[in-house]
């Protein structure tokens, strides 16, 4: 219920009240991974990378099967120009996206740029061969 009041004040494009109910939503069922993607959502629309950053480092050991958990704490990186982390992150959850294109193309236009940054050229090259393989 708490999660359904929070997507109608996301609808309403009210960032601050989705928020804090899908943290409220959060807090009341951790284990509720779209709760969190929501909550990831509506704090990137404030520019809340820090809190996006921090709330994934832990996010990533309650899902660590979940690629959208990498990709949202590699972007909160990238944002914060912590290329370091950004790289961790990014290649970390790239493992875990499996036939879902888009997302495996998100990967990899933040990647690409990411590798470039901490001079891992041959990386970055092979991920942009990648990104080019990538069917619509």
């Amino acid at each position: 219920m708490v999660k359904e009041v929070g997507k109608f004040f996301h609808q309403k494009k009210q960032w601050e009240a989705a928020a804090k109910y899908y943290d409220w939503a959060f807090a009341e069922q951790n284990t509720d991974v779209e709760s969190l993607l929501l909550w990831f959502e509506v704090m990137s629309y404030q520019n809340q990378w820090s809190d996006i950053a921090k709330r994934g480092e832990t996010s990533v050991d309650w899902f660590p099967a979940q690629p959208e958990v990498y990709l949202w704490t590699g972007k909160a990186y990238v944002v914060l120009k912590n290329s370091k982390k950004a790289a961790q992150f990014l290649q970390d959850g790239l493992d875990f996206v499996v036939e879902q294109p888009k997302l495996e193309r998100q990967f990899l236009e933040l990647l690409i740029p990411v590798m470039e940054e901490v001079k891992k050229s041959k990386e970055a090259a092979a991920y942009r061969k990648q990104l080019e393989g990538i069917k619509n």
